[in-house]
């Protein structure tokens, strides 16, 4: 039989080891629990499917109006996997056992337009904390400058379960204090929903993008973080651009909250939407699924009032208040440097000066 199918196809192909699947349906699979797989499977399709209805009643927004105040946003963001510069097309066999200058990327996906804007961050040029403050401050700069994000009165945001970066208390707070300033930030966002998929099934727009973006690195060498921004900008789909460092101002939004908020979300890992409303200021709507009632909580502290938020020095309004809480890069170390300076000497020629090889993405 393996002789016949070879001699009818003519070529063999052998399935590499997939990976990222989720932890419950391994498990579930491996003790052969089918019961409990059927029931997890299928609530996770049915919030999938959820999500795609939200999708497509944005995009018929777009065809019902033509006013893009009345368009609902609809963005997906997601953090890639880190990426080590240089990357060669053929790696030297010592490169092996050396960790390469990093770059986090952070996509944010415009699910109308497919447009991704990939958000890149250099070692040593940002406060390196992957928490509120880089999520936040993404965000932040995304909602005053992206044109649809800025005009649009409803927004959709479309996140996985990490609790570190999108799902916190931090975030929860941060889009409920969004709701009261936004109009004083130039925007005229009025509502926001936030929705997740299940754990485990989490797979979207981004991840598309990114993919394109790991396919290019793997064709050309890579040394400097320009390099790696013209890459992204020019040669990962039409879909894909690049946004630098520099343009974000990073935020101690921790601080900046804790004037304000102090409720939380009983049991927030199992709740998949989250609402806000102009309407219910300082309040968050949350439910565990699409069949389940909203629940009302109210995160503001005793005697905070909205004017508080939007004022809180009396003198000057929201965004200028934040920018006491600016944050410095957090610089390189010196173990961390001398790792860097060991590739270097090793291949100097072919990566240039330290300047470029840690510098900044220059537009």
């Amino acid at each position: 039989m393996f002789l016949f199918i070879w001699k009818k196809l003519g070529y063999i192909r052998i399935m590499n080891n997939r990976t990222d699947f989720c932890d419950n349906c391994v498990l579930l699979r491996a003790t052969a629990n089918f019961p409990l797989l059927f029931m997890h499977l299928n609530q996770a399709k049915k919030q999938r499917d959820y999500i795609n209805q939200k999708r497509r009643a944005v995009v018929q927004t777009f065809a019902d109006f033509d006013n893009p105040v009345k368009q609902t946003c609809l963005i997906s963001c997601d953090l890639s996997e880190k990426k080590r510069i240089p990357i060669f097309s053929d790696q030297p066999a010592q490169y092996y056992y050396m960790s390469g200058f990093t770059i986090d990327i952070c996509g944010m996906l415009h699910e109308t337009s497919h447009q991704q804007s990939n958000y890149l961050f250099p070692e040593g040029h940002w406060p390196q904390e992957k928490g509120i403050s880089l999520i936040g401050s993404i965000w932040f700069h995304y909602f005053r400058h992206h044109p649809h994000a800025k005009v649009s009165e409803r927004m959709i945001i479309v996140t996985d379960n990490c609790a570190g970066q999108n799902k916190n208390r931090w975030l929860v707070w941060l889009l409920a204090s969004w709701i009261i300033v936004a109009q004083h930030s130039g925007n005229n966002t009025t509502e926001i929903t936030q929705l997740f998929p299940i754990v485990g099934h989490t797979k979207f727009g981004p991840d598309r993008n990114f993919a394109l973006i790991s396919s290019a690195t793997k064709k050309e060498a890579i040394c400097t973080p320009s390099q790696l921004y013209d890459l992204v900008n020019s040669r990962c789909g039409k879909h894909n651009s690049a946004v630098c460092s520099s343009l974000v101002i990073f935020y101690d939004w921790k601080c900046f909250l804790e004037q304000f908020f102090d409720k939380t979300v009983p049991g927030i890992k199992s709740m998949h939407e989250f609402q806000y409303s102009i309407d219910h200021p300082g309040a968050v709507f949350v439910r565990v699924d699409s069949d389940s009632p909203f629940k009302r909580i109210d995160l503001m502290a005793a005697g905070v009032t909205v004017e508080h938020i939007r004022n809180p020095d009396g003198v000057k309004y929201f965004p200028l208040t934040v920018d006491k809480f600016k944050m410095p890069p957090k610089p390189i170390d010196d173990a961390r440097q001398k790792q860097l300076d060991m590739i270097l000497k090793h291949y100097g020629t072919l990566i240039g000066t330290k300047e470029e090889y840690q510098g900044p993405c220059t537009l």
